[in-house]
């Protein structure tokens, strides 16, 4: 088979993936894919097809419920603990300008769209130093395992990339390439395969061994998230049951704007004037015949045909939110229990809860993969945020707040829990270090004046 020989997994996903990925990327995209996401009407040609889906207007809920999900999972900075060293490549991570915090977004982001992303964790000969490589699902094309010792282990990746070709002064041309990592007998080799340009096949241009100071590497330094961190399985996107709602409200709201279309604005009508008389619609102008059985008006709208339409559009929304998108929900008119609240939204949290585990497990891995390439081993702990939706204190109970210790009824340490638990603090302060940030800034406010509490907050 040749080395460009693509997953049985991934052939089965990639049409989702490419599904997705238009999703994502919104309207410009769905459109110009044309009759792969809405077909055409029988008899219709090409220009009227193009006017026809141009009308459509396309409602993105598959992608602001991925970035509503990634945003509840990463609106707190993930505690992580490692040595001095390790945190110093922190800041660009991948040797391109990414930080660690912007790729556990980016990885949550991908898992959650996707279902998988890959990070390979390599070495620099020119910065001497290891950083990490993303590839996105589907520039994973290939990968095998093998038995040892009773478990399962990496014994071949191939991964899709690009590298950059100087034409010259002013033009880069970018080039397809595949990296080939293999799990031999005496370590880890790795390859690079290139297609010239009157070549019809990959041929390989390159052939290394992977070693940390003289030593050969023995496992492949590859952590797929998805499924799980332990090993590489092109699973079910996590709202793929989403995107494909998404998709059919897409066509529904195409036939929807094109009835209004048709149908919607008045068309004027004339009987019983000669057929070479020209008729012009303005202020200026009049119809006059002497013709008395003669007759005009305009062609309206009437009845109930575009009405089972809208009511499908109000359907799939509301399933789209069922199935996820929670910020597209129209609020209820009364107020909300926080139990009901819990329970309309549990399934959404527990697929997150489970991409954030995952998440964690093979950021940790990653992390052992640099350290290896430092030749030293580390306990390292990331612990991303779990806590999705935020209990910040809104205006009016702060307010209740102030009220009740102006009152007496509470005591001022009652009130600085309340806005910590709250997050109105500042993330990492106590009630004692804002105690003290307050005694320094006043010192003659350390406790509240007789009159009540006015005194602290003037």
């Amino acid at each position: 088979m040749p080395v460009d020989t693509k997953h049985k997994q991934y052939l089965e996903r990639e049409s989702d993936w490419s599904m997705i990925a238009d999703l994502l990327e919104g309207e410009n995209a769905i459109k110009a894919a044309g009759t792969t996401y809405c077909p055409k009407l029988t008899g219709q040609t090409t220009p009227e097809f193009e006017d026809y889906i141009g009308r459509g207007s396309f409602y993105n809920a598959f992608a602001r419920t991925v970035s509503g999900m990634t945003g509840a999972a990463t609106r707190k900075e993930p505690n992580v603990e490692v040595d001095a060293e390790i945190k110093g490549l922190f800041e660009d991570i991948t040797l391109g300008g990414k930080s660690f915090v912007e790729v556990v977004k980016q990885t949550i982001w991908e898992v959650m769209s996707f279902s998988g992303f890959g990070v390979y964790v390599d070495f620099s000969e020119e910065e001497q130093r290891p950083y990490w490589a993303l590839y996105p699902v589907n520039s994973i094309i290939n990968w095998k395992y093998e038995s040892a010792g009773g478990s399962q282990r990496l014994s071949l990746l191939v991964l899709k990339e690009t590298y950059d070709e100087q034409v010259d002064e002013f033009e880069t041309k970018s080039i397809d390439q595949l990296r080939v990592v293999r799990l031999e007998e005496e370590g880890v080799v790795v390859e690079l395969w290139r297609k010239g340009e009157k070549d019809k096949e990959y041929r390989k241009v390159e052939e290394n061994e992977a070693r940390i100071y003289g030593r050969r590497l023995d496992e492949i330094p590859f952590v797929f998230f998805g499924e799980s961190a332990k090993a590489i399985v092109a699973g079910k996107p996590p709202l793929l049951d989403l995107a494909m709602l998404n998709v059919k409200h897409w066509q529904v709201s195409v036939d929807y704007f094109h009835g209004l279309h048709y149908c919607a604005l008045p068309t004027p009508w004339a009987a019983g004037w000669p057929k070479d008389a020209k008729l012009y619609i303005g202020p200026k102008k009049a119809w006059v015949t002497e013709q008395p059985e003669a007759k005009c008006g305009f062609l309206e709208f009437s009845g109930q045909g575009l009405g089972p339409v809208k009511d499908a559009l109000d359907k799939l929304e509301k399933q789209m939110a069922v199935m996820g998108a929670r910020l597209l929900e129209e609020q209820k008119a009364g107020v909300e229990t926080a139990e009901a609240i819990e329970l309309r939204q549990s399934g959404d949290l527990s697929t997150l809860s489970s991409i954030v585990t995952v998440v964690e497990e093979g950021m940790i891995k990653a992390l052992n993969f640099t350290a290896a390439w430092l030749n030293r081993s580390g306990n390292f702990k990331v612990e991303l945020n779990r806590d999705f939706i935020s209990d910040r204190l809104s205006a009016q109970d702060i307010t209740a707040l102030l009220q009740a210790v102006q009152a007496g009824r509470i005591s001022n340490d009652t009130f600085l829990y309340n806005l910590r638990v709250g997050e109105i603090l500042p993330p990492g302060r106590t009630i004692e270090d804002e105690k003290k940030l307050i005694q320094s800034e006043e010192p003659s406010r350390e406790t509240p004046p007789p009159g009540g509490f006015e005194g602290f907050m003037q």
